[in-house]
């Protein structure tokens, strides 16, 4: 660690991780820093001294600048939800949507996989929690963050190398829409999906249906690529 305002003066070394160290965040106030590496280990430091933090529910409601961490509290549902057909979770950000309350809450989180799939839930992940997905990239997502006004989200796939950009906008749907739709025209269309051979996985019908009956408040379209 390195204080900047001192002309980059060494902290110190924040010794812990036995294997390479992939992602760190600072808290909110930059008082503390925390580190995920390539074995599953997620650690805390003091930012003032590099030193380790081994108090863990001191550090419980710490609202942290970024959400890069894969292994963190806030991402526990989406390692389920990857995980269900043999993924691994590979990258992750949140949008906190100028959310100023506690962190057990706010905002979205957004996820890549080994398969190429970005997911879209609300922060933070609960185990089954319902989430959007989209896929662009043609292999492992290596990177998502999320721009400075919360309006786009940027990805990076390690095997096709190729960047994507994603733009989020407000749900345009009306609620009047979901609340009054004729139940019956809804069983109707769900058969039909379910009868669709263009759905290559029998689970796809189910998935479609099950996002039909929540209401999202974002959506996501790949508008950019660049090799």
């Amino acid at each position: 660690l390195y204080a900047w305002a001192e002309e980059y003066e060494s902290i110190g070394q924040c010794r812990r991780h036995t294997a390479p160290v992939r992602c760190l965040d600072f808290s909110k106030d930059s008082r503390w820093v925390r580190s995920c590496s390539d074995d599953g280990q997620l650690y805390f430091f003091n930012a003032n001294s590099a030193q380790y933090q081994s108090n863990l529910s001191a550090l419980k409601d710490i609202r942290w600048a970024t959400e890069s961490c894969l292994f963190g509290y806030g991402v526990a549902g989406s390692h389920d939800a990857a995980g269900q057909d043999g993924a691994a979770l590979t990258a992750c950000a949140r949008a906190q949507g100028g959310d100023e309350g506690p962190e057990t809450g706010g905002g979205v989180i957004a996820t890549g996989d080994s398969y190429g799939r970005l997911r879209l839930t609300r922060f933070p992940s609960r185990h089954g929690a319902v989430h959007l997905e989209w896929c662009g990239h043609a292999g492992i997502i290596k990177a998502v963050v999320f721009d400075s006004d919360e309006t786009h989200l940027l990805t990076a796939g390690q095997d096709d190398r190729c960047v994507m950009q994603w733009a989020l906008k407000d749900d345009e749907r009306e609620e009047e829409d979901a609340d009054h739709r004729d139940e019956d025209e809804a069983e109707d269309y769900a058969s039909e999906l379910r009868d669709n051979e263009e759905f290559e996985r029998p689970f796809d019908a189910e998935k479609v249906i099950d996002i039909m009956k929540v209401s999202s408040t974002v959506e996501a379209r790949p508008v950019f690529c660049k090799y």
